[in-house]
């Protein structure tokens, strides 16, 4: 994580392509492209082309297309949040046969019990949350997808292992990634 306070979108992005690369998967930042400035001094107004998502990564010889967002304080993450474009790219994708997701990090500040648990003021939640799920979240709570809803989505919590590492192993984590088991087969809806 950066010396920067806080925890920002950036971070995330850095700690999950981390964690890809940890067990041997290819996990790439999709670049932010150039914007520019039009108009006068006065009244500037800056366009930025649009960025389908944020990650994109190959595990076990499949792709997927990883959208991320921050919350604090447990915050819902509301409709408007994610763009129609990046919603068109991640139903794409998810049509396609690829994995779509969204990831969803917290930064939240620990009580005094929380604080022996975590050993630190803050800590860090990551979810997980394949791209048709997240769509009946979102049906569900129209005003926004609330930390609740996603703890209570089953296997959508991601393991923080330490070291700037989330536990992404796909052999421990079939319903984030979606890959076949240890045991053969593959998951509940893929």
């Amino acid at each position: 994580m950066s010396k920067r306070a806080g925890f920002s979108e950036k971070d995330l992005c850095t700690e999950i392509i981390r964690s890809f690369e940890a067990i041997g998967a290819f996990a790439f930042k999709v670049p932010d492209a150039p914007g520019y400035w039009r108009g006068d001094a006065e009244a500037p107004t800056r366009f930025t082309p649009t960025r389908a998502f944020d990650i994109i990564a190959i595990v076990q010889g499949r792709g997927y297309a990883i959208e991320a967002k921050i919350k604090r304080n447990g915050g819902a993450v509301k409709p408007e949040e994610i763009r129609d474009e990046q919603r068109e790219c991640l139903s794409r994708v998810h049509a396609a046969g690829g994995g779509a997701y969204l990831a969803v990090g917290y930064r939240f500040k620990c009580g005094p019990a929380q604080r022996k648990t975590f050993g630190s003021v803050f800590a860090r939640e990551l979810y997980l949350v394949r791209w048709d799920r997240w769509q009946a979240l979102e049906a569900a709570h129209p005003e926004g997808v609330q930390r609740a809803a996603l703890v209570a989505e089953r296997g959508s919590a991601v393991q923080w292992i330490g070291g700037g590492l989330w536990n992404l192993d796909p052999s421990k984590s079939d319903e984030q990634t979606g890959a076949e088991s240890a045991k053969g087969g593959v998951q509940d809806g893929e």
